[in-house]
């Protein structure tokens, strides 16, 4: 990355992996094309919903063109099904062309990226899909304002989906329509679409936003001045 010029799609990639592989973890899922960038992690550690029903967190990536956003993310072992959870405290999501310099461009990502590495948030989400697993839903159609900002052929195809993922199950519970929708997510082959699936999926799997652990401003100024 020389200074003055954009980071480019590979750029975000670098950084991120560099930042995933330091925090111990793996890129799980990469997609890319000319213009748009979706990327997904796996950290190492472990928690439990229930018995023989693990979780691991991580943490994901989406940058089109410069407008980039960077995650929490959620990864059920049992059935290999993630969840983005987008709504977290301290949103994550930057336009890379309002910061001044590729080199703070570079800080600011990587700190994105260390803030969804952190403990906290983890231990929290994990908390709230206990309580998810106890909440019973009755029907789908709080499902609704989810799928309506997606358009409406998409939506009308993936409330099917859907529905037919939730009927397979005897869980009813609010975690058992979370873990519905990011099964249909898992089978779409849109990375946008899979993408919205898997923050609807975190939206409804836990219903607190979760914080993230930013760096202090003093720490980014430190770590310019190692530059």
């Amino acid at each position: 990355m020389s200074p003055g010029a954009a980071l480019s799609l590979e750029d975000i990639k670098t950084v991120f992996t560099e930042e995933i592989e330091a925090a111990g973890g793996t890129v799980s899922d990469v997609f890319e094309d000319e213009v748009q960038l979706f990327v997904r992690s796996i950290l190492p550690r472990v928690g439990e919903v229930g018995a023989d029903d693990q979780i691991r967190p991580g943490v994901a990536l989406r940058a089109v063109d410069q407008d980039v956003a960077v995650y929490p993310y959620l990864f059920r072992l049992v059935c290999t099904n993630g969840a983005i959870l987008a709504h977290a405290l301290d949103a994550q999501q930057v336009w890379l062309a309002d910061i001044p310099t590729i080199t703070e461009m570079g800080i600011s990502l990587r700190s994105m990226v260390r803030a969804c590495c952190s403990d906290g948030w983890f231990v929290d989400a994990t908390r709230q899909l206990r309580r998810a697993q106890r909440t019973p839903i009755d029907n789908l159609l709080e499902l609704m304002p989810h799928l309506s900002r997606m358009p409406h052929p998409a939506a009308r195809q993936f409330m099917d989906a859907i529905m037919g993922e939730w009927q397979k199950t005897a869980d009813h519970s609010r975690y058992g329509l979370m873990n519905a929708v990011t099964a249909t997510a898992r089978d779409t082959r849109d990375a946008e679409l899979r993408w919205q699936l898997e923050v609807i999926g975190g939206q409804i799997g836990i219903a607190e936003p979760v914080r993230l652990a930013r760096l202090h401003p003093a720490e980014l100024t430190a770590e310019l001045a190692r530059l």
